[in-house]
């Protein structure tokens, strides 16, 4: 809490997770793939209204190390593991919360971040 300067605890997440990606996006928290006994494809949402977790539909790629963006009512998922590095790019609009394979990066990439800025990536 940045007003009392205080850490507190939330509910847990649907889905244990690690090595996820995590924006947010008009105060809702958005957590993205991860690692837990394999690759996930599973994303959540924390909406900080009702201090509650809702599942969202599952990305089409399994990813863990990936790099998150949010973009206006858009989340970009860029790069991040299966086995190996991988060079997809899905976005999740949350007005419709469908996703949407975007064209592939020139390069694999992981452990990478990435930042919006003006609308562009």
């Amino acid at each position: 809490d940045t007003a009392t300067r205080k850490w507190t605890f939330l509910p847990p997440m649907s889905t244990m997770r690690y090595a996820c990606a995590a924006v947010e996006i008009r105060g809702d928290i958005y957590v993205v793939g991860g690692l837990c006994k394999g690759s996930l494809s599973s994303a959540e949402v924390f909406q900080t209204a009702t201090r509650k977790w809702t599942s969202l539909p599952p990305m089409s790629t399994k990813r863990y190390g990936c790099a998150a963006v949010g973009i206006g009512e858009n989340l970009y998922i860029i790069g991040g593991k299966k086995r190996g590095s991988i060079k997809s790019v899905e976005v999740f609009n949350i007005a419709t919360r469908k996703w949407t394979s975007l064209p592939s990066m020139s390069t694999k990439r992981s452990g990478c971040a990435a930042v919006g800025i003006g609308g562009n990536i």
